[in-house]
């Protein structure tokens, strides 16, 4: 199990690989960046990140990659994403959800798209 906490998102997965920038690389790392060039997030993965109104968003996956390049976070393999009371469920595999660090995200595929309560996450299932 990893856990990866800072200020802009806390992650948590199963197996997480990530791959360094090359110090000769040609590749501009953006302003404030550490010196990873992707991460990819495995398994049971979990991350809450912060909307653009500042509270909190949770997203589930099987499947996660953060592209530091463009600073952004495809999930995939059957995403699903909290946003207040809005819940967005893929329904094929192939269904993508993106969230930018701005707090924005976007969705590409099949999705279903429901409000709940907000009491909680049980709404998700677990392992």
């Amino acid at each position: 199990e990893m856990v990866k906490q800072d200020g802009s998102l806390n992650l948590k997965c199963d197996v997480l690989d990530v791959e360094l920038l090359d110090a000769d690389s040609k590749l501009a790392a953006p302003p404030g960046a550490s010196g990873i060039r992707k991460a990819t997030a495995k398994g049971y993965v979990v991350i809450e990140t912060k909307n653009q109104e500042g509270k909190s968003v949770f997203a589930f996956a099987r499947h996660a990659l953060f592209d530091a390049l463009t600073t952004r976070l495809i999930l995939s393999d059957f995403p699903k994403l909290l946003d207040g009371d809005r819940q967005v469920e893929a329904t094929a595999a192939n269904t993508k959800i993106i969230l930018n660090m701005n707090g924005a995200h976007e969705v590409h595929g099949a999705n279903r798209t429901t409000f709940v309560d907000g009491k909680g996450l049980g709404i998700f299932p677990k392992r």
